[in-house]
């Protein structure tokens, strides 16, 4: 029934963006309109024994869709990026696309380069949950819970997140828990 009500919410948002894109069309104004569709969290239907989106940050609730359709006289990019990037990062994209001077400040690394078809460097996208904290790269992610332990993953070999290697914590799962610690500092205020 959770699962069925779920699919019904992203049936309306579907309907509500397709409304809106009709809208665009009917003004005039959709040819010359970037239109980017996202979502600030997933929802867990037990894949780790949990319900809901206020748990640990798993795959299933923090990669969301980020769907960017560019204005027809931009030279994008159309195609599939498949390289994480986080939310914090659609704001400076947004001002860099528009030609608008960057925020002073602000947080977030501009992803414009992908939506050219250009490559980025690698970095390190972080996550937090009313009760975990995440650093995950393209291969590997870190959860670490305010009780302390740590999960730590391979999603290349488990995308599902089901074998932690936490224990020791070594290789990536050091290099990862060296830029999680401050980050998790920070977010605490401590």
């Amino acid at each position: 029934a959770l699962q069925a009500r779920y699919d019904q919410e992203v049936a309306f948002t579907d309907a509500a963006v397709g409304e809106l894109v009709e809208t665009l069309r009917e003004l005039g104004l959709y040819e010359d309109t970037l239109i980017l569709v996202t979502s600030d969290h997933g929802e867990a239907f037990l894949e780790h024994g949990q319900l809901g989106h206020a748990f640990a940050p798993h795959e299933e609730l923090i990669h969301v869709p980020l769907v960017v359709r560019q204005p027809a006289r931009s030279s994008a990019f159309a195609g599939r990026v498949d390289r994480p990037v986080g939310l914090i990062d659609v704001m400076p994209t947004l001002i860099e696309v528009a030609g608008l001077e960057p925020e002073p400040g602000a947080q977030g690394e501009s992803f414009a380069p992908l939506l050219r078809g250009e490559e980025m460097a690698d970095r390190v996208i972080f996550s937090d949950t009313y009760d975990a904290f995440s650093a995950r790269s393209r291969t590997h992610k870190l959860i670490w819970f305010e009780d302390g332990h740590r999960e730590f993953y391979d999603l290349v070999e488990d995308p599902g997140e089901q074998r932690s290697m936490a224990d020791p914590c070594q290789g990536a799962c050091r290099e990862l828990a060296q830029v999680l610690r401050p980050f998790r500092q920070g977010m605490r205020g401590s």
